[in-house]
């Protein structure tokens, strides 16, 4: 409606709301009814309270979840020390070694002979 209103208003032509684009943006606005129920808040004081108490949690909250990703990170390069490539196998059992696992083996699940892959 707003659109509709500055076209009529600004470039004399008759304020139509005929293309997509007028009505998606309309639309969108219909996303803003989300924040009604906020108007709440300022009418119950002990609601405001417990809002206000949340907001304030929020910064205490934000340094556990800093400490945290850094405790995560910490620990991530520790683990890719101390097993660097360890959890890399063979599909043959018998091979350990990137080395040894090369050609093909027989495997009597399978059908036919699969090439070896590391």
């Amino acid at each position: 409606t707003v659109v509709l209103i500055v076209k009529g208003l600004c470039f004399r032509k008759p304020a139509t709301s005929a293309s997509a684009k007028n009505l998606n943006t309309i639309k969108s606005l219909r996303v803003l009814r989300v924040l009604r129920p906020l108007k709440t808040i300022k009418r119950v004081p002990k609601l405001k309270a417990v809002f206000d108490c949340v907001l304030s949690s929020l910064r205490n909250v934000l340094n556990i979840l800093i400490v945290f990703v850094l405790f995560q990170f910490i620990f991530a390069v520790i683990a890719v020390q101390l097993f660097q490539g360890k959890f890399f196998y063979c599909n043959d059992a018998s091979k350990l070694t990137p080395e040894e696992c090369q050609g093909q083996y027989f495997d009597f699940n399978a059908d036919g002979i699969p090439t070896t892959v590391w």
